[in-house]
């Protein structure tokens, strides 16, 4: 071989495996439990981890974004463009469950040996999500019992179905959140869409989140948590599953496994054990549902 073809054969393995190249920063340390964490790759993307106690693990401070994607899109699918300015910080969707999959064990590749023993990068399990939605307690929504939705407890609203899409309120009228508005009218940015008493921003809305867990016995969807932009019903958005409630089309626990994703749902990485946490999170069946919204 000649030798002076190698860097371009270097690169050609870098266009191929994409994340093969994707290495830690200098500064990257091990992942220490008991403290909110960083995932630093060497050209300064970032994936903060918020540690949550009851569940002895981290979940992703934030939805994934469409630049944080990108970094990977040599070797998955190519997503939407980015309907915000912002595609550094706007939630990333179109995914579907297998590539987001891809996309945790492409960064427990990365970060080896940077990640306490046994633990890798993977989506939340279901009852995970629903632990770090109810922040230790038998709320009905994430944000609380109220109804309409209100304040995150940094005092922001969820992304939801509301006032700010007046193009769709003429149009269906019935099918917004009455007199809801939250100032997004689809996905937006990850740090601007409600942070709850665990550190988690995003778990009462923008986009739904992919959960680990397959949706049936075939394990031929995946299954997904959490509202979005486009959701407006109290009963798709109170955290319960569909497994719980059968009878009930809710959002919490819903399968979709289309070759492109959807444009409301994304993901979060959580890192831990691979296999549900130990510990026994509040069971969505002890949650009653609102009668009717």
């Amino acid at each position: 071989m000649n030798r002076s073809f190698r860097p371009l054969h270097l690169l050609a393995l870098c266009l191929v495996l994409g994340s093969a190249c994707t290495r830690p920063a200098p500064q990257q340390s091990v992942l220490r439990p008991g403290t909110d964490a960083v995932l630093l790759l060497e050209d300064g993307t970032a994936f903060e981890l918020a540690w949550i106690e009851p569940l002895q693990m981290w979940f992703g401070k934030y939805e994934i974004t469409i630049d944080q994607y990108r970094l990977l899109r040599t070797r998955l699918k190519t997503i939407h463009e980015p309907r915000t300015q912002e595609p550094k910080y706007e939630a990333v969707t179109m995914v579907n469950h297998a590539n987001a999959v891809k996309f945790c064990k492409i960064l427990t590749d990365a970060f080896t040996g940077f990640l306490p023993p046994n633990c890798v990068v993977r989506l939340p399990y279901d009852a995970e999500w629903q632990c770090c939605a109810r922040c230790g307690d038998q709320r009905r929504y994430p944000w609380g019992n109220e109804w309409p939705p209100t304040a995150m407890a940094d005092g922001v609203l969820p992304n939801l179905l509301g006032t700010e899409r007046p193009d769709w309120m003429k149009k269906n009228p019935d099918e917004i959140i009455p007199g809801y508005g939250d100032g997004w009218p689809e996905q937006g940015d990850v740090r601007k869409s409600g942070r709850n008493r665990w550190g988690l921003y995003g778990m009462a809305g923008n986009v739904s989140e992919w959960c680990a867990d397959p949706f049936d016995r075939n394990r031929s969807m995946g299954k997904y948590q959490g509202g979005s932009w486009r959701d407006y019903r109290g009963a798709h958005l109170a955290i319960a599953s569909a497994s719980d409630h059968p009878k009930i089309p809710s959002a919490f626990g819903c399968g979709y496994e289309g070759a492109d994703g959807n444009l409301a749902t994304g993901f979060r990485i959580a890192v831990g054990p691979d296999h549900p946490a130990s510990a026994n999170p509040i069971q969505s069946n002890e949650i009653s549902l609102p009668a009717s919204d």
